[in-house]
């Protein structure tokens, strides 16, 4: 037997509606609870905290599905805990009284469920019109009644919903309104994805035995009994003691749910609402959000650079300084990327909607995406910083990875991307497509970078060699600070890297050359005769060689002679740090003067420095820096004053 699709994922649905208009009645005759459990909202009828609800059917569209009625309040004292419930909802469930039509308050909680809900896209809002107290409404008048609620929604985010006239009190309508809430559920847009499990605190109380349980609807990833979680903003690590799920214990709970968290040894104090309960390791917390705004276009004023808003996240509440990326005002209607300042820490995803609202006259006046949750501190208007916004606000990987490398001289981090993609920190399921380069040190680039960093770094080397040509490498340091300009070190160092491993280039220390450059080639003849009248001065010189400046006084080309033959390996320069003054000797007088070292102090004998100038025959400016060497290369054997030869001798080829 084949077996079936399993049961469909929870959809939230917020109930809206202006105060008095019968949402929380119209929740007890859809699922039989009753959503009032405050003794002050018993007592005065009505809601001033969310209400939740669980409505079950039996046989709904893709399967049986579990709708999580989330009752929101409807006074304008209690916005913020309205909004607080919409910002997790896939969809809306607008309350409209028959008898009374639609207020003002219908119109606010609209806009604010419209912007949790809306993106770039602009999709229109998923939602039920049930339109209550429908007994209260003369057969006679009823027609005229859904006409003028259909002409006063049409142009809003729920215009063409179904209208389903209902009445709590008698039961009509119920059965058609949970049969719609089920056609809802079933083609409701999905919930954000943040990168791990993120249930931001709408409601905490103090459970007899157990403690602080928070609740709300779970988001982006699993919760599972015993699992560990992150909190903010106490940023703690916490275990979870107890799940349950529409009054039940639950060993684990999938995203889109509505939660309620037990966690043990936390105080009632570290889950108010806005809190977050998330993935351990997954969010950061930040003081400031880079987002894309777009201004309601009937909002009473425009927004304002350096303005103060509310910011309503979640569940959540803060105050931010607007800091809009171009330009002094974004009148309604438009949109612009801009930077949020907080005056405290705040955690977000990229994706996630935001609403914001003016502190005065408080009015809802704008909606925003996040686009990056921690950004950093960047110049306003930096062109580089506008193309990454740009590209993260259509969430283009590729061009988020391409637009983050621009940005950063052709380097950038990889949690960076990772985070603007909206992804966990060690996400790394967009390499493949944006065609990166792993620098190391968490660091990435693009193959179009690294290329162009190669050809900027070979084309640098060709022209170091044209003012240049008698020397077979030039410094590494000029070519460095120009390329520096426009690529990162990480980014030059692979490109280096890439050259020297495909055998265009060559590195000697800290000097580096193409290797199709052959100084030899274009020399003249007479410079080929001094360079092997240098080469044979410094053989037969020995370990007493001539000083490379005096050498290079006597003829203009000398200087770069000598380095040509330091180049190819024939001369060595030695340091003396005593002296503080390099020495240069020839390749092979070193070779002999170890081998003359060996007969002179065969192992295990010990010498010292003074014993190893006179068996050489030279000064102690000349001996000092071989002895050295060959300490460094693993020669010799010291101790204190003494000296050994270290056996196998190898040979001298070996030495330099």
């Amino acid at each position: 037997m084949t077996p079936g699709p399993g049961p469909a994922r929870p959809c939230s649905i917020v109930v809206i509606g202006h105060v008095d208009h019968g949402k929380t009645a119209l929740v007890r005759a859809l699922t039989g609870v009753d959503t009032d459990r405050l003794p002050e909202e018993r007592a005065r009828g009505l809601s001033i905290a969310l209400g939740f609800a669980p409505m079950v059917g039996a046989s709904m569209v893709g399967g049986p599905r579990t709708l999580d009625l989330i009752d929101a309040p409807g006074h304008e004292d209690f916005l913020l805990a309205m909004a607080a419930g919409a910002s997790a909802a896939r969809a809306v469930l607008l309350v409209v009284s028959g008898p009374d039509g639609v207020e003002r308050q219908t119109g606010e909680h609209l806009r604010i469920a419209r912007l949790f809900s809306s993106t770039r896209a602009a999709r229109p809002l998923a939602g039920v019109v049930a339109v209550t107290k429908w007994d209260r409404v003369a057969p006679a008048d009823r027609p005229a009644v859904l006409s003028r609620l259909a002409a006063d929604l049409a142009g809003g985010p729920l215009a063409g919903a179904p209208l389903i006239a209902c009445s709590a009190f008698t039961g009509e309508g119920i059965g058609d309104l949970k049969q719609a809430l089920e056609t809802l559920a079933a083609a409701a847009p999905p919930l954000p994805d943040p990168p791990g499990a993120f249930l931001s605190v709408d409601r905490s109380f103090a459970a007899p035995g157990s403690g602080a349980v928070a609740t709300g609807t779970l988001l982006g990833g699993d919760l599972e009994q015993g699992g560990e979680v992150d909190l903010f903003p106490s940023g703690r690590r916490a275990v979870i003691r107890r799940l349950e799920q529409h009054g039940g214990e639950a060993r684990r709970i999938a995203p889109g749910s509505r939660a309620a968290v037990n966690l043990r040894g936390v105080a009632l104090d570290d889950l108010p609402r806005g809190a977050l309960i998330a993935a351990p390791g997954v969010f950061q917390s930040s003081d400031r959000i880079d987002v894309e705004i777009e201004v309601e276009a009937d909002a009473a004023q425009p927004m304002k650079h350096l303005d103060e808003v509310r910011m309503l996240a979640g569940a959540g509440r803060a105050i931010a300084t607007v800091r809009l990326n171009q330009g002094a005002r974004l009148e309604p209607g438009e949109r612009a990327f801009a930077q949020l300042r907080l005056a405290s820490g705040q955690v977000c995803f990229a994706g996630q909607r935001i609403v914001l609202r003016a502190l005065s006259p408080a009015a809802t006046i704008a909606g925003a995406t996040v686009l990056d949750p921690a950004p950093p501190l960047i110049r306003r208007g930096s062109a580089g910083r506008l193309a990454v916004l740009a590209a993260a606000a259509v969430r283009d990987r590729q061009a988020v990875v391409a637009a983050l490398v621009d940005a950063g001289k052709g380097v950038a981090a990889h949690a960076d991307v990772a985070r603007l993609l909206g992804l966990a920190p060690h996400d790394r399921s967009w390499a493949d497509e944006a065609r990166i380069v792993d620098l190391g040190a968490s660091e990435l680039t693009t193959m179009a970078r690294l290329d162009a960093a190669s050809f900027a770094l070979a084309a640098g080397l060709a022209a170091a060699h044209a003012l240049s040509p008698r020397r077979l490498t030039t410094p590494a340091a000029p070519i460095r600070a120009a390329l520096r300009r426009v690529h990162a070190d990480p980014l030059i160092d692979r490109a280096l890297a890439r050259l020297v491993q495909t055998g265009e280039a060559r590195e000697q220390g800290d000097r580096i050359g193409l290797v199709r450059h052959i100084p030899e080639a274009s020399l003249a003849p007479s410079d080929l005769a001094l360079l092997d009248e240098l080469e044979a001065r410094w053989r037969e010189a020995g370990v007493t060689p001539p000083d490379p400046a005096e050498a290079a006084a006597e003829h203009p080309s000398a200087g770069d002679l000598i380095g040509l033959l330091e180049d190819r390996g024939r001369l060595v320069r030695l340091y003396n740090h005593a002296l503080r003054r390099s020495v240069v000797f020839h390749r092979d007088a070193v070779a002999a003067a170890l081998a003359a070292l060996g007969d002179a102090f065969p192992p295990p004998a010990d010498f010292t420095t003074g014993a190893a100038r006179e068996a050489l025959g030279t000064s102690r400016k000349f001996i000092v820096p071989l002895l050295e060497h060959f300490d460094a290369g693993g020669r010799t054997l010291r101790s204190g004053d003494l000296r050994r030869i270290a056996p196998p001798l190898g040979s001298g080829a070996d030495l330099i």
